[in-house]
């Protein structure tokens, strides 16, 4: 095999491994009372539209609401939102413009947030 050909090959398998081993950010588990809500959170303070998919866990690992979404440059998006006690958000795609949080709120206010980390 020629060594251009081997090369490229090399390069689509590393590219490809790289993507398929993307690492999820967890935050830690918070608990919603009566008129509140669990809710992941996403900001982007980049210059780019930035990808994102987040998953809603409730305390034993289940999804209660997931997603994929695109946050543009400056956005802060709530994306998911649930009642429950120790529900968490998982990121895929967060980078160091692109910041995922997760918070408890009541109405129009933000009564904890917390971020989300590796």
């Amino acid at each position: 095999m020629p060594r251009s050909v081997s090369a490229a090959l090399l390069l689509t398998l590393l590219l490809t491994a790289s993507a398929a081993e993307a690492k999820s950010t967890f935050t830690p588990p918070l608990g919603a009372e009566a008129g509140s809500i669990v809710s992941c959170i996403v900001q982007n303070l980049g210059t780019k539209d930035r990808s994102v998919s987040v998953v809603l866990h409730g305390s034993d690992g289940s999804s209660l609401a997931a997603g994929t979404y695109n946050v543009l440059p400056g956005q802060v998006l709530s994306l998911v939102g649930a009642v429950g006690f120790g529900n968490y958000c998982e990121f895929e795609g967060l980078s160091r413009t692109l910041r995922g949080f997760v918070a408890v709120t009541s109405g129009n206010t933000v009564l904890v947030m917390l971020p989300a980390a590796k």
